[in-house]
C-alpha cells in the first residue's frame, strides 16, 4: 500500500486508500474500473501509482471540468462512457449550493457528484455517474422551496466566468494574513479556522497558519468561498506586499 501519512485530513487519507485499493484490483484482476470524483489535487497523487500496464482516462463530463473520475483499465478493453449531464431549469434564481444541498439530500454522498455548471442564472448542468442519474432524475424535484425542470442533456452549456478583483497590502504572504484581508475577518479567527482544517490551497488541505502562498494560487475556505491570488503588484517602502485578489460571483 502507499504511504499516505503525509496527509493530515483523515477523510481524504480514508478516500484515497479506497481509490488507491481499486487500482490494485484493476492490476491484478484485469478489468476496468472507475474512481469517485477526485478534485486536481487527489488526481494528482493517484496518477503516479496506476501502474504502467494499465490505461487511464480522466473524465469530468467537459473539458473544463474541476472534478473528474479516473477511469483505469487494461490496454485490450474498450473504454465506455461512465457520466451523465442532467440539465435543471428554475424559473427562480438557485445557487449551486442549493442544487449540491437538494441532490445530497437524496441520500447521496458528495463523491458520486461532479461539478454543478451554471449557464446563468435559471439553467444549471449537474455531472453524475451513470448509475445514480435515473435515480436522480426521477426523485429530484425541488431546488430549495423551487420546483424545477429536470431532463438529460448531451453537453454542458456554461457562461463565461465572472471575478470581482480586489487590492489590499500585506506583511508577508502568510495563508493566515491573506485570508484575513480577502475574506475581512481577524486574524486570529483566520489563523483558528486554518488550523481546524477549514482551509485549502490549490484543492490541498492545509493546516499550517504561517504557510506561504504565491501569485496563482487558489485558496477556498469552507463556509466563504474562494478567492484566486491574482497577481504581485509590488512592494510598498516599508516593504509591504501590494496583492491583487479576484473572487468569483
Amino acid at each position: 500500500m502507499v504511504n499516505l501519512d503525509f496527509i493530515q485530513d483523515n477523510s481524504l487519507k480514508e478516500k484515497l486508500k479506497q481509490t488507491i485499493e481499486k487500482i490494485e484490483i484493476a492490476d491484478k484482476s484485469n478489468r476496468s474500473i472507475d474512481t469517485d470524483f477526485l478534485d486536481p489535487y487527489e488526481r494528482s497523487i493517484i496518477r503516479p501509482i496506476i501502474g504502467h500496464n494499465l490505461e487511464y482516462y480522466e473524465d469530468g463530463g467537459y473539458d473544463e471540468a474541476e472534478r473528474k473520475i479516473i477511469q483505469i483499465y487494461p490496454p485490450y478493453i474498450e473504454r465506455t462512457e461512465k457520466l451523465s449531464i442532467i440539465k435543471i431549469i428554475s424559473k427562480n434564481k438557485i445557487s449551486h449550493r442549493e442544487i449540491l444541498g437538494s441532490v445530497l439530500g437524496l441520500g447521496l454522498v458528495r463523491e458520486k457528484i461532479g461539478d454543478i455548471v451554471s449557464d446563468g442564472d435559471f439553467e444549471h448542468y449537474l455531472i453524475v455517474k451513470n448509475e445514480l442519474a435515473n435515480y436522480i432524475h426521477s426523485n429530484l424535484e425541488k431546488v430549495g422551496n423551487y420546483k424545477i425542470n429536470i431532463s438529460f442533456s448531451d453537453k454542458v452549456v456554461c457562461s463565461e466566468k465572472k471575478f470581482i478583483s480586489r487590492e489590499f497590502v500585506v506583511k508577508s504572504k502568510r495563508l493566515d494574513l491573506f485570508i484575513s484581508k480577502a475574506f475581512a475577518i481577524r486574524r486570529d479567527l483566520a489563523k483558528s479556522y486554518i488550523e481546524n482544517g477549514f482551509c485549502k490551497v490549490n484543492f490541498a488541505p492545509i493546516k499550517s497558519a504561517s504557510s506561504l502562498i504565491n501569485e496563482g494560487d487558489l485558496v477556498s475556505l469552507r463556509g466563504y468561498g474562494r478567492v484566486f491570488y491574482a497577481e504581485d503588484l509590488g512592494m510598498s517602502k516599508k516593504d509591504n506586499y501590494f496583492i491583487r485578489a479576484k473572487f468569483p460571483v
